[in-house]
């Protein structure tokens, strides 16, 4: 699986943000670490959106447009927004996770949380 790995706090961050998440549904366990999965499609920009990404690679497909970038940290992230995307590269667009998208895996063992 290729993405980033965001910490459940930056995650919590955002998801207070749209409200489609409660604190205790990304709490688990006593404090063991959670990897936080999010698909492309599933981010959405956002002009006030709590994840900035500076890009680093556009992949115009027609349809859509697959963003690379990096967060503030350097953490790799892809997002898919609309064909018409008038962004150049370098650029930071901000992004919001859709609501009831996120996956959360153990971190130790992968298992589906």
């Amino acid at each position: 699986m290729t993405g980033a790995v965001l910490s459940v706090r930056a995650v919590w961050r955002a998801l207070r943000r749209t409200r489609s998440l409660s604190r205790p549904a990304l709490v688990w366990g006593s404090g063991r670490p959670v990897t936080v999965g999010l698909r492309p499609e599933d981010l959405e920009l956002a002009g006030d959106g709590p994840i900035p990404l500076k890009t680093e690679l556009l992949e115009r497909l027609g349809a859509d447009t697959i963003v690379h970038g990096r967060l503030g940290d350097g953490t790799a992230l892809i997002a898919r927004a609309p064909g018409a995307l008038a962004l150049r590269l370098g650029e930071t667009i901000r992004l919001a996770i859709a609501p009831g998208h996120i996956h959360l895996f153990d971190a130790e063992s992968g298992t589906r949380l």
